[in-house]
Formats: C-alpha cells, structure tokens, sequence
C-alpha cells in the first residue's frame, strides 16, 4: 500500500524508518515464526496505536505481536514452500511483475492459504507474493488479479504439490 509521507504522523515515520533500518529478511522471519503475512504498514499502524515509540528493534516487535490481538488481524499461512531459483514452478511465458519484492530470498516462496477473505481460484490456494500470482492447488492455474495468465507445468506442479504436507489439498485435475 502508498502512503504519503503527509498523511503519516512523525511517529510513523520514525518506526517505518527504523523498522525497514533492521531488514527485509526480518519481515520473512516474522512471517515464518507468527505464520501470517506480515504487512509492514500494518504493523506500523498498529504500533503506532498503541504508543510505541521510535528507536524500534526487533525484540520490541516480537514483543508486540506475541502480547497484542496483532496476529488476529493477519492472514494466516498455513504452510510456506520456498523453492530455489532452479527448481522454480513458474512457467517461463508468465509476465513478471516490477514491483519491488517484499523480502529478498533465492528461490520462490509460495504460501499456502485456506479461508481466505477471498478463497480464488482453491481453498486451499498458493500465493507467490514476489511475483503477485496465486495458484490454484488443483489444477496448477496461475492467476493474477483473477484473471488466467499461465499453468504451471504438470512435473513442477506436482513436485510443489508432494511438499505441502500440513493441509489437506483440493482434487487433483490435470
């Protein structure tokens, strides 16, 4: 999400800058610890909320989040695959996307949701948010923004299928 620095209080701006100050790979940690998909400005929001202040580190966010209703409001994950760069599923016809990437990892990472908000294309579904697609676990379709831009091939799909083991997987239909 935007947000201009004008409608940010300095607060929010000093716990923005200390938070991103601690790292990217941080926000990947919070997510494999808590397993919910950490959003930065949220968290920040939330802090800011309850009065904390700047300088911020790392044990005051874990803080935080384990002592705070936080995780209740976080989209959960279910499990997380992380795939290196040469065993990636994504087909190569596939347009990448340009946005800046939440955290820097070699490889993919595709998390695996169940009651989403939204439960498109599965339930359960695999979000790849780097590359801001999400994959239908029973059939391999990719979508973005709901609609169909690739499959991913019948080999790597199932590959990335056999690693999710802790939820129970749409039919197969290929």
């Amino acid at each position: 999400r935007i947000v201009s620095m004008e409608s940010m209080n300095m607060n929010k701006v000093m716990l923005l800058v200390d938070f991103m100050g601690i790292g990217e790979d941080f926000v990947f940690h919070l997510e494999a610890k808590y397993k919910c998909v950490i959003e930065v400005g949220e968290l920040v929001d939330a802090l800011d909320k309850e009065g904390i202040e700047p300088p911020l580190d790392e044990n005051i966010i874990h803080s935080f989040i384990s002592s705070s209703s936080y995780l209740d409001t976080c989209t959960p994950i279910l499990e997380r695959i992380v795939l290196r760069d040469e065993d990636s599923v994504l087909p190569g016809g596939i347009e990448r996307e340009l946005t800046k990437k939440k955290y820097k990892i070699k490889g993919e990472v595709w998390d695996v949701h169940q009651d989403d908000v939204d439960p498109f294309p599965s339930s359960p579904h695999a979000h790849n948010y780097d590359e801001n697609v999400v994959m239908h676990l029973g059939t391999g379709e990719l979508y973005r923004s709901r609609k169909l831009v690739g499959k991913v091939n019948k080999k790597h799909f199932l590959r990335l299928r056999a690693l999710i083991n802790n939820v129970e997987l749409p039919t197969l239909e290929i």
